[in-house]
């Protein structure tokens, strides 16, 4: 609570997300999961304002623990599901890790124990990995549970036992009691716990000293369990009943109240474990109640309650607990007559179907189950359509059969099906008839004695009063082949099908609306495409002329005209500058002075995309071919089709992808990723790098051949330190460029500052003087600029006054020259308070490159190390 105030002070969202989030936990390893879900819903709002995608994703997780405790199932569902795709892609292998140990706890709880398993059999794979992070007791404690849930109590006390050892082992406390607690759980179900030996007097001594409510209450309910039949006083009872009913856990007091209940009736006190049923019954039905329908399948197949019905024998009177969902009520009328195998192949029927969301598959499998279930020789399904043109039955049209052909579907008995299907819809009840040629309903077709038809059953499809549709069987050759118990069946699976054929038509439905909204957007995202990029080349048509190339020094004059020669031919053109040098703005002007400025202009940066998405972002790529992939995407080659293709920092591209784009220049086709066609493109190349590329084709980090594929021309930028005479140039434009875009008073150098730019050796170039006359003006507020508005390094080099300035600078040694760069980021630095974003944008580089300057001189990246350095207050 103390760090929460504390942290609030600082109105950090992030920290004070981290303070309730721990106090949050706090609270729920107490038992008080309503107060820790108030909290944890406070930290995740939090940690959203605060921008924190992978710390929302954790507590988002947490969220749906305590849901999950508090028997919410649903909402615990839905908050791990919207956690699970950022844990899976930005979290640490822990995430991962617990994502699966989460879920499988969720699907154990709510009784999917195929997928349980099959979560946890994927972490026992990973046994090394668990290991090294100390999740081995965790992975045992819901092997454990699962053993327990499905009724095998010997191998879940030993489990629990192992558990316990290893958590003891590494010192986690409260994992060792949850699995003290579960090994005394599983003796009791087993009938096998004993109270004068461990592990129940060993747990009882350790459950003392532990805080909350829910260890103690388990404590005492060990306690209780230990007791005799003569020392168990109604007073015992009543008072814990009432601790029973003041824990915020229902799943908890299902099972404390389960356990009591065996034991009483074992030892002869009935109706106190009647009186447990009862209730256990009442929270099993809260969490009932409140389940999404997809799950209460799976929850009923649990049987919490079946165990303790067992143990109270026929005579006792059963209470009137829920039943397990208002389908299966026609089965509890008829519960005597369908075999326990049968009901069980009725639930995972039911269970198939009910997670099918195609609604072709969905139909198939109904079919299947429907003749699987009866034993009935030929079947069909039909379904409301309003253009179905069936004689018969208009409005309905039939969706798949089994044992009936297409020609068969034409004849006559076919008719009389339809006749029996339309009765039962009209009636809107379940028709049965045991020999068709003996009811009176059917007599007066004389096909009934020509085709044999015998048995016939017909079970409509309806939900909330609505007609979905029917399910025809029949059998020609048995009479009477149809038994009450398939009726009652196939009535239940009805109504399960019919929910699910809604739920797959509604999918269908929102598939095909979204299919057309995707359409749509897709057709308006390039219909805003192209007029962006008509906009974008008026723009940049008026921008990018000569006139914005600022110079009129002799290596520049030298500059224009080589672009001069080349601007209207198609030779690939390589530009080689510093950074900072203008080699971006140099490519635009080549485009937009050629023969192809109503082509696109396309630029990419190779060093900034990883080489695992290079290949993509370059060729394109089609839907499928990778993860995320979710639509066809034209790659920039496609893209700049017609027109120019820039790749600056072309020297950083890795030597694989070289050789790709080789192969694109060679043939003038390109390949997107994951398909097998090949797209002809027609790209005029400009390539730039601050590397040497000739240097490295000799220490053969760049391809010889690809070197001659690009370099058609060569056009090497001059620093600014070699034309010092375009610099007052520069100043001039820069100056009123500035003050135009940031809406900035427009100021005057004075004699000094414009002595000191004329004489500093400008490591980063153009770049870095546009960044330091943007942060004078920003401070000048209008007034003349002074040395004092400038953020340059306190060591500058004046010009020689026997040499030309440019060759004066070019003649500084390198070791001055890393020195003065040093200099410059350590004062920036210190000027932005360490701020490197900051810092990067008033030197004029990315923060990427900041990064890798600091690599190269030494400067430490954390924060207090960095103060140190720079000799400031963290």
């Amino acid at each position: 609570q103390e760090a929460r105030l504390q942290y609030a002070k600082t109105r950090n969202p992030q920290t004070e997300a981290l303070a309730i989030q721990g106090l949050a936990m706090l609270y729920r390893e107490c038992g008080r999961a309503p107060e820790a879900l108030a909290l944890q819903r406070e930290a995740l709002e939090f940690s959203k304002r605060a921008g924190q995608v992978l710390q929302w994703a954790r507590y988002a997780e947490n969220l749906g623990l305590l849901f999950l405790d508090l028997g919410d199932y649903g909402h615990a569902q839905a908050s791990m599901e919207g956690a699970r795709p950022v844990l899976e892609a930005l979290g640490t292998p822990q995430d991962r890790i617990l994502i699966r140990l989460h879920r499988a706890q969720l699907l154990t709880q709510v009784g999917d124990f195929e997928r349980a398993a099959a979560e946890l059999e994927v972490l026992e794979r990973r046994g090394a990995e668990l290991e090294a992070l100390g999740l081995t007791p965790a992975l045992a404690i819901r092997n454990a549970e699962l053993a327990y849930a499905q009724g095998r109590f010997a191998e879940a006390e030993a489990v629990f036992a192992e558990c316990q050892k290893a958590a003891e082992r590494d010192r986690h406390r409260g994992l060792a009691w949850t699995a003290a607690v579960g090994r005394c759980r599983s003796l009791v179900r087993a009938g096998r716990l004993i109270p004068e030996q461990e592990p129940l007097r060993g747990t009882l001594s350790g459950l003392e000293a532990l805080p909350g409510l829910l260890f103690p209450l388990w404590k005492e309910a060990l306690t209780l369990l230990s007791l005799p039949a003569a020392e168990w006083t109604p007073l015992r009872w009543s008072a814990f009943a009432k601790q029973i009913l003041s824990l915020p856990l229902p799943a908890q007091r299902i099972e404390l109240r389960i356990l009591l209940g065996l034991h009483l009736r074992r030892l002869g006190l009935a109706q106190a474990a009647r009186r447990c049923r009862a209730l256990a019954a009442e929270d099993w039905q809260k969490i009932h109640s409140q389940l999404p329908e997809e799950l209460k399948m799976d929850f009923e197949k649990r049987n919490d309650l079946g165990a303790l019905d067992q143990e109270l024998d026929r005579a006792l009177e059963t209470p009137a607990a829920t039943p397990p969902s208002p389908t299966a009520e026609p089965l509890r009328r008829s519960a005597s007559k369908i075999s326990e195998q049968r009901f069980r192949q009725f639930s995972e029927i039911s269970r198939q179907i009910a997670r099918t969301n195609d609604l072709e598959a969905t139909l198939e499998k109904v079919m299947d189950a429907a003749v699987l279930l009866t034993g009935a020789e030929r079947g069909f399904l039909l379904l409301r359509n309003g253009q179905a043109k069936q004689q018969a039955l208009p409005g309905f049209e039939v969706k798949t059969a089994r044992n009936l052909s297409h020609q068969s579907l034409q004849q006559e008995d076919f008719q009389i099906s339809l006749s029996a299907v339309k009765q039962a819809l009209e009636q809107s009840t379940t028709l049965l008839t045991g020999n068709a040629q003996l009811d009176p309903r059917l007599q007066d077709r004389r096909s009934v004695v020509q085709y044999q038809l015998k048995a016939i059953l017909v079970v409509p499809l309806e939900l909330d009063g609505k007609m979905l549709g029917a399910i025809y069987l029949d059998h020609r050759y048995r009479p009477d082949c149809f038994q009450e118990e398939d009726i009652v069946l196939l009535s239940a699976f009805a109504a399960q099908a019919s929910l699910a054929i809604q739920k797959a038509q509604l999918i269908s439905d929102l598939q095909a609306a979204k299919l057309g909204l995707e359409r749509k957007v897709e057709n308006q995202s390039q219909r805003i495409q192209v007029l962006t990029g008509e906009l974008s080349k008026v723009r940049e048509e008026l921008r990018y002329g000569y006139d914005e190339i600022i110079g009129r020094s002799k290596p520049m004059m030298e500059v224009f005209g080589l672009l001069d020669h080349v601007t209207d031919t198609m030779i690939p053109v390589w530009i080689h500058g510093e950074s900072g040098t203008g080699k971006e703005l140099v490519a635009r002007s080549l485009h937009f002075n050629s023969s192809r400025k109503s082509g696109p202009f396309v630029t990419e940066n190779c060093s900034a995309i990883p080489e695992t998405l290079l290949e993509s972002e370059l060729f394109g790529h089609k839907k499928g071919a990778f993860t995320h992939a979710d639509r066809d995407r034209a790659g920039l080659f496609e893209q700049a089709s017609g027109g120019t293709l820039f790749l600056d920092e072309v020297a950083d591209m890795p030597m694989n992808m070289q050789v790709k784009l080789l192969r694109v220049l060679q043939e003038g086709e390109v390949r997107p990723v994951g398909s097998s066609k090949k797209v002809k493109v027609d790209v005029r190349l400009v390539t730039a790098s601050n590397k040497d590329l000739e240097a490295l084709v000799a220490e053969e980090k760049f391809r010889q051949d690809l070197f001659f594929r690009v370099n058609g021309l060569t056009l090497r930028l001059p620093p600014l330190r070699e034309r010092r005479e375009d610099i007052p140039l520069l100043i001039n434009y820069f100056l009123q460029k500035i003050a135009r875009d940031f809406k900035l008073k427009e100021s005057q150098l004075s004699d000094q500052a414009f002595q000191m730019l004329m004489e500093y050796p400008w490591p980063g170039n153009i770049r870095q003087l546009e960044a330091v006359l943007r942060n004078a003006l920003l401070f000048a507020r209008g007034r003349p600029i002074t040395p004092a508005h400038l953020s340059l390094s306190r060591e500058t080099r004046p010009a020689s006054a026997e040499k030309p300035a440019a060759s004066a600078a070019a003649a500084m040694p390198a070791e001055k020259a890393r020195e003065e760069e040093r200099q410059l980021i350590l004062d920036s630095l210190r000027k932005n308070r360490m701020n490197k974003r900051l810092s990067a944008e008033a030197l004029g580089i990315s923060l990427r490159s900041l990064y890798i300057r600091m690599d190269r001189f030494g400067i430490p990246k954390s924060k207090p190390v960095l103060a140190k350095y720079l000799g400031l207050k963290a």
